[in-house]
């Protein structure tokens, strides 16, 4: 899908993109600073299936590490099931430890999705 919005990017300074954002309003801070911004589409966790990801066709998925009804590895979990392949972006404030060890954790539970971790 081609971002609706001109100069926006799938890394997030590059190219165009669409980012699905799962029950993570604190993404938009991280979007906020960015110079290109995506298109965004916002949804639910419990919408969250492959015809969502077939329908809104996102270059990411966006959760916070940790929300009132899931964390990021229940979200790995339900995407790897789908077969969808791109980036997950996972929310943590600027007070977590080290993002390399949390992002091999996440890695090791979906090994076939790009993981990232994005400071809010």
């Amino acid at each position: 899908m081609r971002s609706l919005v001109h100069g926006t990017s799938s890394h997030p300074n590059m190219g165009q993109a669409t980012w699905l954002l799962i029950d993570a309003p604190q993404a938009l801070r991280v979007i906020n600073k960015m110079q290109h911004r995506p298109s965004v589409v916002i949804a639910r966790f419990a919408d969250l299936n492959a015809q969502l990801l077939s329908r809104v066709m996102p270059d990411w998925v966006i959760c916070n590490l940790i929300s009132p009804d899931f964390d990021a590895t229940e979200l790995l979990h339900r995407i790897r099931r789908t077969g969808w392949r791109g980036t997950v972006g996972v929310v943590v404030s600027a007070d977590m430890p080290p993002s390399d060890i949390l992002k091999a954790e996440l890695q090791e539970t979906a090994p076939k999705l790009e993981i990232e971790i994005l400071v809010s």
